[in-house]
């Protein structure tokens, strides 16, 4: 048998390195409502169907994401997959902006002046058509005392008419909707297995 390579975990020890493994954590996505609405339509010819950015307006998603009990309580990074729908004929940006904040029991959850504002973007070059990209968005330092099963609360609009410059509309469906929203999650890490208690406590 081999020996393990640098960057391996034995349960909680990594092998030849400091800091605990990586892993992705998804919640509830709500969407935004009236012409913050994205769309619902299959993709391209496929009976699949999904949610889409439109570029001529700005589209929202409202998302919580409650950290697992393994959770090392430290930074958590959160980014977005996407699918550009066509190819323009010059590079074009997708844009995105939000907020975000953190709840945490017995603590206020705070009021819209202290969330923290982020902004994010990925170029779509003339052949990312169809290609899935991944846009990294934040990272977010939980406030101190955070403990296990803390929801991180993100706002994530398009930055239609802002500084978003992917204008081309694709064929089929709504030519506006050009960006397909695949998945989203945030990566945090690890040091344990879960917590001794069900509700954990400093």
């Amino acid at each position: 048998m081999s020996s393990l390579p640098v960057g391996s975990f034995v349960g909680n020890d990594y092998v030849g390195g400091a800091g605990g493994p990586w892993d992705d954590i998804q919640g509830a996505v709500n969407l935004g409502d009236a012409v913050a609405n994205p769309t619902y339509e299959a993709y391209r010819d496929t009976p699949w169907k999904t949610y889409f950015f439109r570029h001529d307006q700005a589209d929202e998603l409202h998302i919580s994401l409650q950290m697992s009990h393994s959770w090392d309580r430290g930074q958590v990074r959160f980014h977005i997959h996407l699918i550009p729908m066509v190819n323009p004929v010059s590079a074009q940006i997708i844009a995105l902006a939000g907020r975000y904040s953190w709840a945490t029991p017995d603590v206020a959850t705070p009021a819209n002046a202290t969330w923290t504002p982020w902004t994010a973007s990925s170029t779509v070059s003339t052949t990312g058509a169809f290609k899935e990209i991944i846009v990294p968005c934040f990272t977010a330092t939980p406030p101190v005392g955070s403990l296990e099963s803390a929801i991180l609360l993100i706002y994530l609009k398009r930055d239609s008419g802002g500084a978003d410059t992917y204008t081309t509309g694709k064929s089929g469906g709504t030519a506006a909707a050009n960006v397909c929203i695949l998945s989203l999650d945030a990566h945090y890490q690890k040091n344990k297995d879960g917590t001794s208690v069900e509700i954990p406590v400093l």
